[in-house]
């Protein structure tokens, strides 16, 4: 098992064992979903499983307003067990709405907010089980991408990007985290100044060695999934927005400088700074508030690489010269890197 504790420049893994203790009575679920009746039905069979660990826990449905059958779906669960609560918004509220929702109106000790398209193994929730009865721990991650000895504090807070994978502690979820909520609902990732605050402060996140739910997101096919229920008059921001904006504009609340900009250069878990930058402009274009947004998060050195990108993306696009991008990005970027040291060793001398 690890803690990450984050004080400003130090990364501390310290490792914990402690007893085991129930939690039902700590641990509050939602689920959040819209339009997915038969997704949620699968979420359902396996949270509701025989041997599911968390089938007798306290399980709110949060609906945005669907019109698919999920409420008449809802309701026959609940009929079958008195744990589930269906809640039903008014009017869709946005994605980002609908994940805020939960944090609002959570009661208990703990909240784990889960998608309605998500797969969970419940093998190793005794590693959870142990975490939970640990006041001190502000965040228990329960899902990751990365494996578990190549972990570092900036990867571990792209993976908190999805929402299911960590469990909160709620006395972290003050009034002042809440309105960054809805602050940085924009983003996508209004969850995210929760994580930034317990970064901030230092807290512990614990890290099992093995997760509990497998996420099904992927970015080719999902990036456009906040527009499901407004599929007319998007904000300006969202109509050509794109996920990595998302993650730059979050990581814009940490405090710490030189982790902000370790986190830009882990997005997405995988995609180096460059390629990432480069999907985000064949998806973006040259608009002008995202690409503003970007400059403000990055470090000088990440704002050359983007220039440069964005240069060649005119090139390409624009002028319709075909060039090979990655050769000019990798021939341009060591000449950079060269004049930076160079820059280096002159203010060392």
């Amino acid at each position: 098992m690890l803690y990450f504790i984050y004080n400003y420049d130090i990364l501390t893994c310290i490792i914990f064992v402690e007893g085991y203790m129930g939690s039902r009575q700590d641990l509050e679920i939602f689920i959040i979903t819209y339009n997915r009746r038969e997704k949620l039905k699968k979420t359902f069979e396996q949270i509701f499983d025989i041997a599911s660990p968390v089938r007798e826990f306290d399980i709110k449905v949060i609906d945005n307003a669907s019109n698919d059958g999920t409420r008449e779906l809802c309701m026959e669960y609940a009929e079958r067990f008195s744990n589930l609560v269906y809640i039903s918004n008014n009017r869709n509220i946005g994605l980002s709405g609908n994940i805020i929702k939960p944090f609002e109106l959570a009661s208990k000790k703990w909240l784990w907010v889960l998608c309605d398209d998500d797969d969970f193994d419940w093998t190793h929730w005794a590693e959870i089980e142990k975490a939970l009865n640990n006041d001190e721990n502000a965040i228990i991650m329960a899902e990751r991408l990365t494996d578990y000895k190549k972990l570092t504090l900036p990867v571990l807070i792209n993976e908190f990007s999805f929402l299911p994978a960590a469990i909160y502690n709620t006395k972290n979820i003050t009034s002042s985290v809440m309105q960054k909520m809805y602050i940085n609902a924009y983003t996508l990732f209004p969850h995210l100044a929760l994580v930034c605050e317990v970064v901030n402060q230092g807290k512990k996140i614990f890290v099992p060695e093995n997760i509990i739910v497998k996420q099904s997101f992927t970015l080719e096919k999902d990036n456009k999934q906040h527009a499901r229920g407004a599929n007319q008059d998007l904000h300006f921001r969202q109509r050509r927005f794109h996920l990595f904006c998302g993650f730059a504009n979050s990581f814009r609340m940490i405090n710490d400088r030189k982790l902000r900009y370790a986190c830009c250069e882990n997005f997405m878990l995988g995609y180096p700074f460059n390629k990432a930058m480069s999907l985000f402009l064949n998806h973006n274009g040259l608009d002008i508030n995202n690409i503003f947004d970007l400059f403000c998060a990055f470090s000088i050195k990440q704002n050359l690489i983007f220039l440069l990108l964005i240069m060649l993306h005119i090139l390409q696009n624009i002028l319709r010269i075909d060039i090979s991008s990655e050769r000019i990005y990798i021939v341009i970027l060591k000449k950079i890197k060269i004049r930076i040291n160079l820059i280096r060793r002159y203010k060392n001398a």
